[in-house]
Order: C-alpha cells, then structure tokens, then sequence
C-alpha cells in the first residue's frame, strides 16, 4: 500500500511539472529559441504590428540582440521582449516570423543559423 501511494504521488508531482512551463506564457516571458520546432497556430487573426522598442546598449562584448516577437497563448497573441544573447561563431540570429497557412496564422521559431 505505502508504494502505490508513492507511485502516485509521484505520478502527480510529474504532471504538475509538464503542465507549469505551458501556462507561463505571460508577458515577457523568456524568448523560445531552443526549444526545437514548434507549430502555434493562430486560428483568426494574425499578430499586431511589433510595439516601437528601444535598444539598449550591449551589456557584454559579442552580445547580439534577438527582437521580440508575438507569440499565440490563451486565444490571444502576447509580446514576448527582445534579449542579448552571447553570440555563437560562424551564427546569426533568425527572428521569430509569423506566416499565413490555410488553417490561420503560424509561428516559425526563431534561432540560430550557419553564416
């Protein structure tokens, strides 16, 4: 009995912990970009114009700075801030871009690619 309990109490702190890194899209919520592919589609409309932004100085040598973007959680599109981030050698940063799909609108990840 004790090790069916366990199990399950097991069973659900494994749950809660897939579940918490989904509901935290929020406002300015850490860039994805490593994550892998990832297909968000946004049934109706596409995302507003990106808001005027600021860049603010390098705060390390190599820095590169990665733009916000809109992403697609709970009905309605989000702005995710832009970041530095260290920059890899022989790389750039492609942006995150929305693109128009039959079924509505689909974000295409952003990341890093070969020179």
């Amino acid at each position: 009995m004790k090790i069916s309990k366990l199990v399950s109490i097991l069973a659900i702190a494994v749950a809660a912990l897939t579940v918490v890194p989904v509901a935290s899209a929020q406002r300015g919520r850490a860039h994805v970009g490593f994550a892998g592919p990832r297909v968000i589609v946004a049934p109706l409309a596409p995302p507003p114009p990106p808001p005027a932004v600021v860049v603010p100085p390098a705060p390390f040598p190599g820095a590169v700075w990665t733009d916000g973007y809109y992403d697609y959680n709970g009905g309605r599109h989000v702005w995710v801030e832009g970041r530095y981030r260290r920059g890899r050698a022989g790389m750039h940063w492609r942006g995150h871009s929305w693109g128009q799909r039959d079924d509505g609108w689909v974000l295409t990840p952003g990341g890093w690619e070969r020179d």
